[in-house]
């Protein structure tokens, strides 16, 4: 929906509204701090962190792949800590980590005024006819409070700003946190108070934040709006902005300048760095030389050194030790959030970080009576429940080892809200939020067994997720990628991650790719075990549906069979080799289906792969559909000049015995050969006499003699 707001989303289109749906689960992505509402299970775990986060100058959040960390941060860790005062700033690594800190805190400290003008316009929209057309600022989030949790517009009121670029970072106006967060006056008072008292013209009387806070209580939005769209504000931030993201300023030096220019208005500033997805330093950013990576848009990991050295300074500085040009202390704290099986990495951080120790906490699964509150309060909230039964049987099923997998919960609450909770609401069975005193509608077991029950709504997940791959080839790989993880007797196998990613012939970067995708999507766990980091399947309920894809798609795809088959033969040939042997090469099915799989094998590896298809090209007449294929499969090692470049390229091709073939052989028809060159010719001729080459033999043979 489109509002008269939209103008301040900026002229280049930079930010984009945030997808606001109502719905009381999450599926496959993670809760936002517009969730929060909606966040259950993880009090305890919430409480804990926070208190570590803001007592400690660099904490660690740690977790198994799935177990909700990113989850736990935006819709707890932030608001909460936001509510006592502090700034929270999440960064993710991105291309280059110094710089995104800058971006996101940034971000986090000085949204941009267009947002905070548009946040208004929003809330004005979305309460229409609750409020007057000029209301105070308290009015709103008075309104606001009043709105039915399970509301589109509750969640959309909250929801931060998603930066267009792909390397940008969402935005929370102070607007935003305002209505969101029971100190939300004293944080948007102390903002407004900041950006006047840098300005030439004060707008604001108040004294003092706190005065300024209860002042706002009768402020009207008009009063504020005037404020923002002041040419002296927006000069303000312009400068601010610009001088703390000079380029190439260290990390201690801008955080100095942050707190000595902006900080030094507020009473208390303090900023909370959550570097998210920390895990990225180490598996994204490598040494080319040593890795032997190809991949020229990976970071370099001389970016992570730098990260490291400047992030060390940084909270060096911020205990009290001096930093670039410092005259103030940084109040800022840090905490990692990364996947446990990289922990041993932080070593190369606790170089430069010293004394600095780092505070941990480790994230389990939910609990079996955790996980009961995340599948029933959001319901609730919502206006429905379960059957009893069908409650009892998605607590009991979905267990492994004695713990459950958040998402998880969330892929079959959420299916079970889209096959009927969202029916029960507009039925005579469902019931406002709000009105307590109503039944509640609840999801037969009858709804839940014709899904198939778990098994069957994780198998359906998966065909979505399957058939979310348009490209045929991507589908094969990841079937390709599952299979191995399913053991004899369908039962669940763990599998080193290398043993996957680094299949025979095969393009590690692409596979590592799709399984990132999977992981994402909660069919794979990735963790460390036993020395080392292994790939499983997230549930046994999984294996079927794989298993049933794999036989149909190797039953129904000619090209599967063909590229399954070319594989083997590879393996075979690699194994045997294939300028000598008279075994048969690829046959003309399997020539044709590794020609369109041609961009997915790891040539760099397997450099004889060219030769082999080439050849069999040969044998098999298909040299023109090599050529209108478009792949350059012709090895570099044979040369298609004319006959005299072949000639005078034999004394060091017989030295590696590397014969000429059918198509060479065709070059060299007419050609006058010395005696050296005409026992090179038949040799090959008869190499070439395992392949039924009547007439390449009767001609060499009858010139030769």
């Amino acid at each position: 929906m489109h509002h008269p707001g939209d103008r301040y989303l900026g002229a280049e289109q930079r930010w984009l509204l945030t997808d606001s749906q109502a719905t009381p689960y999450r599926g496959a992505d993670f809760y936002g701090r517009e969730h929060s509402h909606l966040f259950f299970g993880r009090q305890k775990d919430g409480c804990e962190l926070t208190s570590l986060a803001l007592s400690h100058r660099l904490g660690l959040l740690h977790a198994a792949s799935g177990a909700g960390k990113t989850s736990l941060v935006h819709a707890h860790l932030m608001p909460e800590v936001e509510d006592r005062g502090w700034v929270a700033v999440r960064a993710l690594p991105q291309a280059h980590p110094r710089r995104a800190l800058i971006v996101a805190t940034l971000t986090s400290i000085l949204p941009e005024l267009g947002l905070e003008l548009h946040a208004i316009d929003r809330a004005k929209a979305a309460l229409a006819g609750m409020v007057g057309e000029d209301p105070t600022l308290l009015e709103l989030k008075r309104v606001l409070r009043t709105l039915p949790r399970n509301s589109a517009a509750f969640v959309t009121l909250l929801s931060p700003y998603k930066a267009a670029a792909a390397d940008g970072a969402p935005s929370t106006p102070f607007f935003v946190r305002f209505l969101e967060l029971p100190n939300g006056p004293q944080l948007l008072a102390r903002h407004l108070l900041a950006l006047d008292a840098l300005s030439s013209n004060r707008h604001w009387n108040a004294g003092s934040a706190e005065s300024l806070a209860d002042t706002l209580a009768k402020v009207r939005v008009s009063d504020l709006e005037a404020f923002l769209r002041r040419p002296e504000a927006r000069h303000v931030h312009a400068e601010l902005t610009g001088f703390f993201s000079e380029p190439d300023l260290p990390l201690d030096a801008c955080f100095v300048r942050i707190q000595k220019l902006w900080g030094s208005n507020f009473p208390d500033f303090r900023l909370l760095l959550i570097l998210d997805q920390f895990e990225e330093l180490f598996t994204r950013y490598v040494d080319q030389k040593l890795t032997g990576s190809s991949d020229v848009s990976l970071p370099h990991y001389g970016l992570r050194v730098d990260y490291f050295r400047e992030l060390g300074a940084l909270l060096s500085a911020a205990g009290g030790a001096e930093a670039q040009g410092a005259d103030v202390t940084p109040a800022v704290h840090a905490l990692l959030s990364m996947r446990d099986e990289h922990i041993a990495r932080l070593d190369e951080l606790e170089e430069h970080t010293g004394p600095i120790g780092i505070a941990r906490y480790h994230l389990g699964r939910l609990s079996v009576s955790d996980a009961a509150a995340v599948i029933r309060k959001p319901a609730r909230i919502f206006g429905y429940d379960y059957d009893d039964r069908v409650f009892d049987e998605i607590r009991t099923s979905l267990p492994t080892e004695g713990t459950i997998e958040p998402g998880h919960v969330q892929i079959v609450c959420e299916r079970l809200w889209n096959e009927a909770g969202q029916a029960l609401l507009s039925s005579k069975h469902g019931r406002e939020a709000d009105d307590a005193d109503a039944p509640l509608g609840r999801i037969s077991y009858d709804v839940f067994s014709g899904l198939g029950s778990v098994t069957g709504i994780f198998a359906e997940h998966f065909g979505r997720i399957l058939s979310s791959f348009t490209d045929p080839l991507d589908r094969f790989e990841i079937l390709d990628l599952l299979g191995p993880l399913i053991a004899f007797g369908s039962r669940r196998n763990i599998v080193p991650t290398e043993l996957l990613t680094g299949s025979l012939f095969r393009r590690k970067s692409l596979r590592q790719a799709l399984l990132e995708t999977l992981r994402a999507k909660r069919i794979v766990r990735v963790e460390w075990r036993l020395g080392g980091e292994f790939v499983e399947l997230t549930h046994e309920f999984l294996i079927s549906a794989i298993n049933e894809a794999t036989a149909n798609g190797l039953r129904e795809n000619a090209q599967w069979r063909s590229i399954a088959s070319g594989l083997r033969s590879l393996e075979r040939i690699g194994q045997e080799g294939f300028r000598l042997s008279d075994q048969p090469l690829l046959n003309p099915d399997e020539v044709s289906a590794l020609l369109e799989y041609y961009g997915r094998l790891d040539l760099e590896t397997y450099d004889w792969i060219p030769e082999v298809i080439y050849r069999s090209a040969i044998v098999n007449g298909q040299v023109d559909g090599v050529r209108r294929s478009g792949r350059h499969v012709m090895p570099a090692g044979i040369p298609t000049a004319d006959s005299p470049a072949l000639l005078a390229d034999i004394p060091s091709r017989a030295k590696r015995r590397y014969w000429f073939d059918r198509h060479e052989l065709g070059l060299l028809t007419g050609s006058v050969l010395t005696a050296e060159q005409r026992e090179f010719v038949l040799r090959s001729v008869l190499f070439l006499s395992s392949w039924d080459c009547e007439d390449e033999i009767a001609r060499w043979f009858g010139r030769a003699s």
